[in-house]
């Protein structure tokens, strides 16, 4: 890792190593390093089961409140350090969450249930960078890729297709060919998604730098705000390219 590593997160992750369990950072954090973006929030992922977890930090105040999904958080020198067990997710029957989750030790199972590729890289002090699914290629070349069927993810949490409008507008990156595809065959999901929801990817997204990157996917962009075809009927994409741009223009 090329930024420093707050030292509440470095105990973490020595702590767990100690008592015998893999612990690595993983996701926006890892691939911000990558990028040469300082991180600013850091998740860690570990073999250790959550009651394990809880154990690694005795006399340690801990949250609890999403330890049904694996996730145990200890306050370490004040700062909130989320710590989760890898898992592998069951069905998503409200489209959102996994209907149940089955813990597991190996960092497979938990990359392969992660949206994008850039998103499912991994690091510790003994292994240095992992990656199991090329998010290192991705980064090199600008690519936001699904892992795995793309198909399967957006059924998953059809949030995941506005995520990677965000990860585009935000980093300049172009979304690949299948994953795009996908997201076009499953961008009616996004009715089902909470306007709360929504309302923060959406917002997200068209603050970003590299905001025309959303008017290239139109069925995402429509499904998510149905108010453009007021403005734009035949919502074609350099309408919405038009539209994206005007909001980058707005102060």
């Amino acid at each position: 890792m090329r930024f420093a590593i707050p030292p509440p997160v470095l105990t973490a992750l020595r702590q767990l190593h100690a008592g015998g369990f893999e612990a690595y950072l993983v996701g926006g954090c890892v691939r911000d390093d990558l990028l040469g973006i300082e991180p600013h929030d850091y998740d860690i992922a570990t073999s250790a089961a959550p009651e394990q977890i809880a154990a690694a930090f005795p006399d340690t105040r801990l949250l609890l409140a999403g330890i049904k999904h694996g996730t145990v958080t200890p306050l370490l020198d004040g700062m909130p350090v989320e710590i989760t067990s890898f898992r592998r997710d069951g069905p998503y029957s409200d489209g959102r969450r996994p209907d149940h989750v089955s813990f597991s030790t190996r960092l497979s199972d938990d990359v392969a249930r992660r949206d994008f590729t850039i998103n499912a890289l991994a690091w510790s002090e003994h292994t240095g960078l992992i990656d199991l699914v090329g998010g290192v290629e991705d980064c090199r070349n600008k690519l936001i890729r699904a892992v795995g069927d793309p198909d399967k993810r957006f059924g998953e949490d059809a949030l995941r297709m506005l995520r990677a409008l965000r990860f585009a507008s935000v980093l300049g990156f172009t979304i690949e060919d299948c994953t795009a595809a996908a997201m076009a065959r499953h961008a009616a999901l996004l009715d089902h998604v909470s306007v709360e929801r929504i309302a923060v990817e959406i917002s997200g997204a068209l603050q970003g730098t590299y905001v025309s990157a959303v008017g290239h996917h139109p069925q995402v962009l429509l499904s998510a705000l149905p108010e453009l075809l007021c403005a734009y009927p035949e919502h074609t994409a350099q309408n919405l390219l038009h539209a994206a741009c005007v909001v980058q223009s707005l102060p």
